[in-house]
């Protein structure tokens, strides 16, 4: 059957007696059979409006010449009854629209993205502004979705908790309508309000009744989940999502915008609490974090590289330093270039990402100016590295600002010549002393094992030396950098390179002072420790860096994660200030 449409008038009186030749600004509300509708009618009657049909005589529209904005609650089915909805904005000269439509856009649904399209095109042209709002499964009074939950709350103890979505409460969503209808903005926009992202099982409990049929069937669901046909169930919703005959908005955790517009929706002032926006997500594929409540957002699709100029490129946020490798000229190269390729640029502005070179350490080091994006104040800002912004932003993983494009230095293209000496028990002097070689480009050490005496020195030259023994490399790194990058393209390797570092391992990053290094290295020994890496890290001065004032020694090692505790007693003996690579702790 097809979907019907009604139209409601609301109008805000100052006088309980109505007449009939008073202009005065009403609210216009479309309902293509949504119940989410009736609440908000409801909200808008208890705050004073009154109700009535739309009237169809020229005598009755003269009474409503003040028409201030509409509201328009979508359906899944695209309505036949937009050419009369575009009527009624040029006929009262409508200046505001307000879209109710779904979160389903953002997983491509064909349907939902055609008719906002449409909206947005014809609203355009008769110079109405208009605001699209992609809710999640809405939480009112009359929502399918309240229904749905009280009807089958009693399978929650069926249900696994991945399975997982996002919710959000009517209120939410009406006072972001009467928000936007009162903003000075003359823009439209889209606008995502997600609401908590939280397993499914916790949404049904919410809605537990104690009614005995419900208390009798929940425990009948305990015993099947008990035998686990919940996970058979699970099983068979996800193999129906990855074949596209059910939305993946049933099931979901991460969104990956395909756009800087979609990626600036998803990051509004309304939605910005719900969501965590990273870039080629480590902190989660490799570390294992958890962000309860919140909806990762990866940027990695927005990955677009321009070249502004024979040294500077300008890059999008997501993009790796993998893609920007692969997108420069083979007379090109960056300043800073690490092991492990698979991260975005857009992280690089907080976390100090680093290799081993002696002049120039991070890569934040290379970086000229940046965009950002405020999602509170809605603003963007363009900020260089002089910049007193710049200073304050940069390093600051506290921030709520969004980095959308930074401008990257590159030099020419340099072959790389590695010496390698090996070294018996040295101490921590003769290890300061491998990173004074002012000839070389880059100085890497590296000590396999904690209880080993054997230390290898790695240092990268830019012309042949006596002591290379190798033909010139592409890149200032070891084969073990080149490991982690072949590993990382194959998604079954990559799950074997990340899954003993997220339950197996711990990995921690120390920056220390010329004379809190020499204090580690003479008492590691006793520590339950892995490999040992070590780099040189430049001072930079900003603020929020970990090397803010002084030069450092990057000490980089893993421990199995049952040791943590001692590893953490002994840095707290031992030093005052703990200085750890933000990108890399974990609490």
């Amino acid at each position: 059957m097809d979907k019907q449409f009604s139209v409601s008038l609301f109008e805000q009186l100052p006088q309980p007696e109505l007449i009939s030749n008073t202009e005065y600004p009403t609210t216009m509300i479309v309902d293509f059979d949504n119940p989410v509708s009736a609440d908000y009618i409801e909200r808008l009657t208890l705050a004073g409006r009154r109700i009535k049909e739309f009237p169809m005589s020229e005598e009755s529209a003269n009474t409503y010449s003040q028409i201030s904005e509409m509201v328009v609650f979508l359906q899944a089915q695209l309505p036949e009854k937009i050419d009369p909805i575009i009527e009624l904005v040029k006929k009262y000269r409508i200046k505001f629209v307000s879209i109710i439509s779904t979160f389903r856009s953002h997983f491509a649904d064909a349907e939902s993205l055609e008719l906002e399209d449409i909206f947005l095109n014809r609203l355009k042209e008769v110079g109405a502004r208009a605001v699209i709002l992609r809710c999640g499964h809405i939480l009112s009074d009359r929502s399918q979705a309240v229904k749905n939950l009280q009807r089958f709350a009693f399978i929650s103890p069926l249900i696994p908790s991945g399975l997982r979505s996002c919710c959000i409460s009517g209120e939410e969503v009406f006072e972001a309508i009467d928000a936007e209808q009162n903003s000075a903005s003359r823009h439209g926009r889209i606008i995502t309000l997600l609401g908590p992202n939280r397993p499914w099982k916790e949404f049904l409990k919410d809605y537990w009744s104690d009614n005995i049929l419900q208390i009798v069937l929940r425990a009948f669901c305990s015993v099947l989940g008990f035998l686990l046909l919940g996970h058979l169930a699970a099983f068979l919703l996800n193999w129906l999502i990855k074949s596209g005959l059910i939305s993946c908005s049933w099931n979901f955790d991460t969104l990956k915008p395909r756009t800087m517009q979609e990626l600036l929706s998803l990051a509004n002032k309304y939605n910005f609490k719900y969501v965590k926006v990273v870039g080629y997500n480590n902190g989660v594929i490799h570390y294992g974090d958890r962000y309860p409540g919140k909806t990762v957002i990866s940027t990695i699709n927005c990955n677009r590289i321009i070249q502004t100029g024979d040294k500077i490129i300008k890059v999008d946020c997501g993009a790796t330093i993998r893609q920007t490798l692969d997108f420069l000229t083979p007379e090109q190269e960056p300043y800073v270039i690490p092991n492990y390729s698979y991260v975005s640029m857009g992280t690089a502005f907080f976390i100090p990402i680093h290799g081993s070179g002696l002049n120039y350490t991070t890569i934040a080091d290379n970086i000229i100016k940046v965009v950002l994006y405020d999602p509170k104040e809605e603003r963007f800002i363009v900020t260089s590295r002089d910049e007193p912004t710049f200073k304050q932003y940069i390093f600051d993983m506290t921030s709520e600002v969004l980095l959308l494009r930074l401008y990257l230095q590159v030099k020419p293209k340099a072959q790389y010549f590695l010496s390698k000496e090996k070294l018996s028990h040295p101490n921590s002097q003769l290890l300061l002393d491998a990173f004074c070689d002012e000839t070389a480009t880059n100085v890497e050490i590296r000590k396999s094992n904690v209880k080993n005496d054997i230390v290898y020195v790695y240092k990268y030259y830019s012309n042949p030396q006596e002591t290379t023994g190798s033909n010139g490399l592409e890149l200032p790194r070891d084969s073990l950098g080149s490991l982690w990058d072949r590993l990382e393209e194959k998604p079954i390797t990559s799950w074997l390179l990340h899954v003993p570092e997220r339950y197996l391992f711990w990995s921690v990053e120390l920056f220390l002072f010329e004379e809190e290094f020499i204090k580690f290295w003479e008492t590691h020994r006793s520590l339950p420790i892995r490999k040992i890496q070590l780099r040189y890290v430049k001072c930079d001065g900003f603020p929020n860096s970990p090397f803010r004032d002084r030069d450092c020694i990057s000490v980089d090692f893993a421990l199995f994660r049952k040791h943590r505790q001692v590893l953490e007693e002994y840095l707290r003996h031992n030093f005052a200030v703990i200085r750890y690579h933000p990108g890399k702790h974990r609490n």
